[in-house]
């Protein structure tokens, strides 16, 4: 297929509605292009959308470990995260209540969203996808027997009303938490945890030489755990301090301010006091959730969008680049007959029960460990009294992919 320039969404929005899409992917983050990369080398006709304009920030840990490593590789993209300067990992450092356990990792590196979501959609660009920026989109309900979707797309951050539809022969959401794109489908809902957490994150640009901050070198992922929630700490490119946490809903309307939060927990953990008032933090939805199903009548569903639990180590991005991959040939798979598209939306929920759901246990068992002092106590002193018996969890969450 001879590449064509992505689509400018401020002169060209109306001319996406003129094709017939193989696939129409809403969201350009981990998961999302790395599908739409896949798809478009195999020559289909993929148009990538997002509601943002990039390279933008987002709330994550910025790690991204060994089984996300091996999945790039699998994707032949084993050098865009060394690319981005990203920062190789060896350690993981937990603290809570004045305890301290230091593991080890079997590899992985750290590095921002910010550079690595915009290296991703550059390369879904350079495999010929067509991509779409600061655009909301919403997958309309079928009113007829249509071999296709309709998929709303509007201006996002705009006072104009214009809206345009496009048409795919599927759909990948891969929007995130909540998957807003799909709000008007009945068939698609949310089972959220009563007691869920919400996350927040963000990067502190300016500690470089400030002592408070010189115990937190590179390579370590640092964690503070307490009662309301836990901080993870970890540096990225250049420098720069990656903050991201999972507080409880109760703990972030009581305080008087998300930072002051998030010190409390770090102190409180062991770290001692760090200086964050600067920190400019984002927040997101509820973190623990899960979607009733992940394909129906030709929208497949993917990444965080798909269903998330808090994770510890980077697997949220391992969980997100092991989906894009695999959903890939699912969604070719269904471009053949009305047969095959239920045998592929079939194949789909089984594959992502079977191999990315059921990965999701040992961060839901730790989870759940975590949120209870009793178990926090005796599970530190389990892991600084006998270290290995923390090798097969590392090891689990490390696993190498292998499609």
């Amino acid at each position: 297929m001879k590449r064509v320039a992505s689509i400018d969404v401020s002169s060209n929005l109306q001319s996406a509605g003129q094709t017939l899409w193989d696939c129409i992917i809403i969201g350009a983050g981990p998961a999302g292009s790395l599908a739409a990369r896949q798809l478009a080398k195999d020559g289909l006709r993929t148009l990538l959308v997002d509601r943002k304009s990039f390279p933008r920030d987002k709330v994550c840990g910025a790690c991204v470990n060994h089984r996300a490593l091996t999945a790039l590789a699998a994707a032949d993209l084993q050098d865009v995260v060394s690319s981005c300067g990203g920062i190789r990992l060896s350690h993981f450092d937990l603290r809570a209540g004045g305890k301290h356990v230091r593991l080890n990792l079997p590899g992985g590196l750290a590095v921002s969203r910010h550079k690595l979501d915009a290296v991703l959609l550059d390369a879904a660009r350079d495999a010929g996808a067509f991509t779409l920026s600061q655009v909301n989109a919403s997958v309309l309900p079928r009113e007829n027997d249509a071999a296709h979707r309709e998929i709303q797309l509007t201006l996002a951050n705009s006072s104009s009303s214009t809206k345009t539809v496009v048409r795919g022969k599927t759909v990948l959401a891969a929007d995130g938490l909540g998957h807003p794109s799909l709000r008007k489908l009945n068939e698609f809902t949310d089972s959220i945890s009563a007691k869920s957490r919400i996350g927040l994150g963000g990067i502190l640009r300016d500690n470089a030489g400030h002592r408070s901050f010189e115990h937190l070198k590179r390579g370590v992922i640092y964690m503070a755990t307490g009662a309301q929630g836990y901080v993870g700490m970890v540096r990225v490119e250049n420098g720069h301090l990656n903050f991201a946490a999972a507080v409880d809903r109760s703990g972030y309307r009581s305080a008087n301010a998300p930072q002051t939060l998030l010190s409390d927990i770090i102190e409180t953990a062991g770290y001692g006091p760090l200086p964050i008032d600067g920190l400019r933090l984002t927040g997101t939805r509820e973190l623990t959730r899960r979607t009733n199903r992940v394909a129906s009548d030709r929208v497949f569903v993917v990444g965080d969008a798909a269903g998330y639990v808090e994770p510890f180590t980077g697997e949220g991005m391992a969980w997100a680049f092991a989906g894009g991959l695999s959903v890939a040939p699912v969604i070719r798979q269904s471009l053949s007959d009305s047969v095959s598209v239920r045998l592929a939306e079939t194949r789909w929920q089984q594959h992502w029960d079977q191999q990315i759901a059921s990965r999701q246990r040992w961060c839901r068992r730790l989870a759940w460990l975590l949120r209870r002092p009793r178990g926090i106590d005796v599970a530190m002193k389990t892991a600084c009294a006998f270290p290995r018996l923390t090798s097969p969890i590392i090891q689990s969450m490390n696993a190498s992919f292998a499609g």
